[in-house]
């Protein structure tokens, strides 16, 4: 069934990818477990005959390209751009694409691809998307060594020596015997007036 599977997808890709480029060839060997380079190869020819992803590798991605970590990078945003650029998931996995397993699947990528440019799609903000995605994640720079560019931190300044500090509220309220001297005779001026002015009342009526 698998056999089958990729047997279709295999005739789908040279069919659709093969009217766009003529090289590299869309031939069956290289299609049933396609390698990094013909990967390679059709998003250069793409790029070169169709604009198509332009702008997404410098030119470090694309020169000699030998290790396995530069390969599943380069993999990785292409696939990714072609995704956010038709719309569409693509289960196509750089990772197994460089061991050769799941051919099935790059094929449908390459179709995907071929899709693309057949509609004409506009790839520059998938482009954009997906080097922005990459800065983003890009890891910060280390902080400056001490004494250059380092930035002082000013730390709390002591209190000055001598220096009297302030009475809490509660000690410079006075107590309520100092209240009640301090008040006098208002207090018993407040308890009599308004006792003669009941009296004078009473003795009216």
């Amino acid at each position: 069934m698998a056999d089958d599977d990729l047997s279709n997808q295999m005739r789908k890709t040279a069919a659709t990818m093969g009217k766009i480029i003529q090289k590299p060839p869309m031939s069956k060997k290289l299609l049933q477990r396609p390698p990094f380079r013909f990967l390679f190869d059709v998003v250069m020819e793409l790029t070169s005959k169709h604009g198509f992803l332009a702008g997404l590798f410098s030119s470090t991605e694309t020169s000699n390209v030998k290790e396995k970590a530069d390969k599943i990078s380069f993999l990785q945003k292409a696939i990714k751009a072609t995704s956010i650029a038709l719309g569409t998931k693509l289960e196509a996995k750089p990772s197994k694409i460089v061991a050769g397993i799941e051919p099935e699947k790059t094929n449908l990528w390459l179709q995907a691809m071929a899709k693309c440019v057949n509609k004409k799609i506009d790839t520059a903000d998938a482009v954009t998307q997906v080097l922005g995605q990459a800065s983003d994640g890009a890891v910060p720079p280390k902080p400056p060594a001490d004494g250059v560019g380092a930035t002082r931190t000013r730390s709390a300044r002591p209190p000055k020596a001598g220096g009297e500090r302030k009475a809490p509220r509660d000690s410079q309220r006075p107590a309520d015997g100092d209240n009640q001297a301090a008040l006098g005779g208002q207090g018993e001026s407040m308890h009599i007036f308004p006792c003669e002015s009941h009296a004078s009342t009473l003795l009216d009526n």
